[in-house]
């Protein structure tokens, strides 16, 4: 946890990390990974793409981790509903979620 001033009335107060990934939704199947590796690297320096998978499928979701705050944003103003195939991918940004990953 990062901690934030030193005055007493913050002294100990956990402030929340800005976040560097974005959740992504709603792309075809047959998408790879490198294909939504260059869809978001428009917004900024990728570090990581992860596709959820099940059973060695896509399950046509993921989260992508990039290297600042900046870039997540930039990605949810830009590529929020970007065609990706014939969908419109969905963006936001991303709390962990042990669920989503299973498969």
């Amino acid at each position: 946890l990062k901690l934030r001033g030193s005055g007493s009335a913050m002294k100990g107060r956990p402030v929340a990390a800005l976040p560097t990934e974005a959740f992504f939704s709603n792309v075809p199947y047959n998408t790879s990974e490198e294909h939504l590796r260059e869809i978001f690297s428009t917004a900024g320096e990728v570090a990581n793409l992860q596709l959820f998978r099940k059973n060695g499928e896509s399950r046509g979701m993921g989260v992508v981790t990039f290297l600042d705050p900046e870039s997540v944003q930039r990605a949810v103003q830009m590529l929020r509903d970007a065609e990706v195939g014939d969908r419109k991918m969905w963006v936001s940004t991303h709390n962990r979620s042990p669920e989503l990953e299973r498969g």
